[in-house]
């Protein structure tokens, strides 16, 4: 049996660092520390940033706004509105910060795929890492169970 090669993760330099440091420089230009306050002006001092530098920022933005919905979809003990979040998480990640890879991808549409997975999305810093999946508990056996096809 040969050894599947391990996936490379790595936060140091590269896409994080550029994707923070395009985060930092669009707060700065907007007059902010960070970009969470920028929800309201983002839009209409688009041409102050660059198209990258927007991006990152409006990313960041949704993500803070995704948050605040799934905090208050756990108030409400509403975990399908929960596992959605996490979907939609996951499918903005892509797009703006350029951040998944094929393999996590690959793991939050097998996981969407299951009848007891709620949501799924990638977590850490991404450039590779993990994905975190909410299931039902009482589907949670047959989640985790190979599939025997």
């Amino acid at each position: 049996m040969s050894a599947t090669p391990a996936l490379q993760h790595e936060l140091v330099g590269g896409e994080y660092n550029e994707l923070r440091q395009n985060c930092e420089l669009a707060a700065q230009k907007l007059g902010a520390n960070h970009c969470a306050p920028l929800n309201s002006k983002l839009g209409s001092h688009k041409a102050k940033l660059t198209t990258r530098e927007y991006e990152c920022a409006r990313h960041v933005i949704s993500e803070i706004q995704r948050v605040v919905a799934g905090e208050r979809a756990l108030r409400d003990d509403d975990h399908r509105q929960f596992g959605q979040n996490m979907f939609q998480s996951h499918e903005k990640f892509p797009r703006p910060s350029e951040n998944s890879t094929e393999e996590l991808d690959l793991l939050v549409e097998l996981a969407r795929g299951h009848p007891g997975c709620l949501g799924a999305r990638l977590t850490g810093g991404g450039f590779g890492g993990a994905t975190i999946n909410l299931v039902a508990y009482h589907q949670a056996e047959s989640f985790i169970a190979p599939n025997r096809e």
